[in-house]
């Protein structure tokens, strides 16, 4: 695309769907929550802004922890209230209502009340800040993917910072992600089959956006639930692992015994018991 043809403002379902390229420092209208995973993803575009959604805050304000990171790195970041716009739809993003704002946002204008286009447009007249040394190791900031156990027939558990990290590899794994349960555009709920899939429910949100995902894999055949954003910091699989309570869960996941109230770390292990029960598939 030649450069004067590429738009300085792009809007994106997932910060996992801008292009890494590009031949300008665009300002991106995000889908995503505005979590720590969120912004090392953001950190490998070349972007001069990014919009979010703040998924409710949540356990201490992780659907906002990635502003500051970004401010670090000379990027102006802000978010839009989860209830103002349904999370995972870049478009909602657009119209929704800015309720957090990092330091370079707030130097460019940009205060909570004012909508995400208003926030991008004040973006975009600003002046382009250079990125600060940061004395960082290369893969130092990376989502993270950690195996926490392995059956005898094979199935895993397995905690992923983000839902984009799901692999074919994967197919025969319990897995507990930092995303949010919303759908984002029109994209599946996970990219791969896998047994079961956890997932943090950034506060619940506008129209039940933040559960969106659990009709889509009980339809798919996979057991899933949310973890509530105030007991586990979304963008971290190992939190959601950890100390995450079960906020929401699919009809497949009930039939397990899987119910709100329960701990992400047991209605895990729980699958993974009833699997090994199971016969073998021939």
């Amino acid at each position: 695309m030649d450069p004067k043809d590429e738009p300085a403002i792009q809007l994106a379902d997932s910060i996992t769907h801008v292009p890494d390229s590009s031949s300008i420092a665009r300002v991106i209208i995000c889908g995503s929550h505005g979590g720590w995973a969120s912004a090392v993803f953001a950190l490998k575009k070349r972007l001069k802004g990014i919009l979010f959604n703040d998924a409710g805050g949540g356990k201490d304000q992780a659907g906002i922890a990635g502003l500051l990171l970004l401010e670090k790195h000379g990027i102006c970041a802000a978010t839009v209230d989860a209830f103002t716009a349904r999370i995972g739809i870049a478009r909602e993003t657009e119209a929704g209502i800015i309720s957090h704002v990092n330091a370079l946002s707030q130097e460019a204008g940009i205060c909570p009340g004012i909508t995400a286009r208003q926030a991008a447009e004040l973006i975009r007249k600003a002046p382009l800040r250079q990125p600060p040394e940061t004395g960082q190791k290369p893969g130092e900031i990376e989502e993270q993917m950690t195996l926490v156990h392995t059956s005898p027939r094979g199935i895993r558990i397995v905690t992923m910072d983000s839902n984009s990290m799901v692999t074919p590899e994967n197919r025969n794994d319990i897995i507990l992600t930092g995303s949010h349960g919303g759908l984002v555009g029109d994209a599946p709920a996970v990219k791969y089959p896998v047994i079961a899939a956890f997932y943090n429910d950034a506060g619940v949100g506008k129209e039940n956006a933040g559960i969106a995902r659990l009709p889509w894999l009980q339809n798919a055949g996979i057991i899933a639930a949310t973890v509530g954003a105030q007991t586990a910091r979304i963008g971290i699989g190992l939190e959601t692992y950890r100390h995450g309570i079960i906020s929401h869960a699919n009809a497949l996941a009930v039939q397990m015994g899987i119910s709100p109230g329960m701990r992400a770390k047991e209605a895990a292990w729980r699958i993974l018991r009833e699997k090994e029960k199971q016969p073998r598939s021939p």
